[in-house]
């Protein structure tokens, strides 16, 4: 069973952490592969009898057979299948050579064949055919010339040219549909190995970037702090129009630098694993008011007004990621107000399903601004992604937002979806998955 096993890795689940489209044209070429070897090896047996090398079989074949096979027992026992499968490869190619020797005419068919499989691997399709008719003259020429050498030597010759020329034919033929299939098998392997590489390289950067961002982004909030907490004081004092203004400057700069640094941590602890669904008892109303309060600055200063609708069934106390939840409904909110310049922001709250103690919220976030248009909708949650390349020069933000978003409702294992019209708004929707906190 785990030689079956074995065998099945080494030619199956290797690949399987593949991109799909590759794995089909690999597992479509092992077929096709494995079909010429066996219809090679017929052929072969067909020249094991011809050729009836009985005299000294079981001295060249068995006996080092015998200790391959011994090998392979022990190379099993220490759980070495892929060496065990080599083995047994050797062992078949022992039995060619050995068959092949034993009589000439099976020895310009080896050679011939080698030359096709040989020659074949290097060259394109269209020359496939050509090869093998070449190959295949140079063994009929060459059994000629030794028919035509014994007749003028007045030697008895026994040698019935037909049944080689056929030989030679069908082997080459065959052997050339094995070398074509087999070339196929080894570009798949060279171009699978070579994706693999670049997936390794690929994830040992994006590791490297990573923690490059989360180094970079502590070393800037660090000293960012205090510049903040300072700006916040010198707001509160009393000063002329001119210096309140630079204050506000300074003040409203370093909390959109504090965000997009906070973004940037966020974006790298997501892509290294390191974000979980920390769950936690927590009271739902309190949630809801304090998404309130962050926002309520915001909204009035955008002269914009803001309604909650909140189903009234909904529990208290719930059982789920707080923080995740907050920040999640917090960005959606933000993002609505940033692109909308009059009318409303409303947060939306019902449940969409519930089980017992489970229960599944869901959260609308509605805005009635620019909206987005249909041939950017589908980049929306990717990194860096702000809709058209005027939106990120006109308003503030990386467009990491709504990708933090994704992810974070990925991690609580809910669903974010949208409807939107360009010039009418939009509509952010999430489905979060709670406990319901009964104690």
């Amino acid at each position: 069973m785990k030689i079956k096993q074995s065998v099945i890795n080494y030619f199956f689940l290797r690949y399987k952490d593949y991109p799909l489209p590759l794995q089909k044209r690999i597992y479509n070429s092992i077929p096709l592969t494995f079909s010429g070897l066996i219809a090679s090896f017929l052929i072969i047996m067909l020249g094991f009898i011809s050729a009836n090398p009985y005299k000294d079989f079981s001295f060249y074949i068995i006996l080092p057979s015998f200790f391959l096979f011994l090998i392979n027992l022990f190379l099993i026992r220490l759980k070495k299948y892929d060496f065990a499968i080599y083995n047994v490869i050797i062992i078949i190619i022992l039995i060619i050579l050995y068959v092949f020797i034993k009589n000439l005419d099976y020895i310009l068919v080896t050679i011939c064949l080698g030359g096709i499989i040989t020659i074949s691997l290097f060259y394109s399709k269209k020359l496939q055919l050509f090869i093998t008719i070449f190959f295949v003259a140079i063994a009929i020429t060459s059994k000629s010339i030794f028919l035509f050498y014994n007749v003028l030597s007045n030697q008895n010759s026994n040698y019935d040219i037909i049944p080689f020329i056929l030989v030679n034919i069908i082997s080459g033929i065959i052997l050339n549909v094995w070398a074509i299939t087999y070339k196929s098998f080894v570009n798949e392997l060279a171009l699978l190995e070579k994706y693999k590489l670049e997936k390794e390289r690929a994830e040992k950067a994006n590791q490297a970037k990573n923690e490059f961002l989360s180094n970079v982004s502590h070393e800037l909030k660090t000293p960012l702090n205090p510049i903040i907490g300072f700006s916040d004081i010198l707001l509160e004092e009393d000063v002329n129009e001119e210096r309140k203004e630079m204050y506000k400057i300074i003040n409203g700069s370093s909390y959109k630098l504090l965000n997009i640094i906070e973004n940037l941590l966020e974006i790298s602890k997501i892509e290294s694993g390191k974000e979980t669904n920390d769950k936690v008892k927590f009271n739902f109303i309190t949630l809801v008011k304090t998404i309130e309060m962050i926002s309520k600055n915001m909204i009035l200063k955008n002269d914009l007004t803001y309604n909650l609708i909140i189903n009234e069934k909904i529990p208290q106390n719930l059982i789920g990621d707080r923080n995740k939840i907050e920040h999640i409904l917090t960005n959606l909110i933000m993002n609505a107000i940033k692109f909308t310049n009059k009318g409303e922001i409303k947060l939306k709250i019902d449940i969409s399903e519930q089980i017992e103690n489970n229960i599944v919220l869901k959260f609308d976030v509605i805005d009635t601004g620019i909206g987005i248009p249909k041939d950017k909708q589908k980049f929306i949650f990717e990194k860096f992604v702000q809709g058209e390349y005027y939106l990120t020069k006109k308003y503030d933000g990386m467009g990491l937002g709504l990708s933090i978003c994704k992810s974070y409702v990925d991690i609580l294992g809910g669903n974010i979806f949208f409807e939107t019209e360009e010039g009418k708004g939009s509509i952010f929707s999430i489905t979060i998955p709670l406990e319901i906190d009964n104690k």
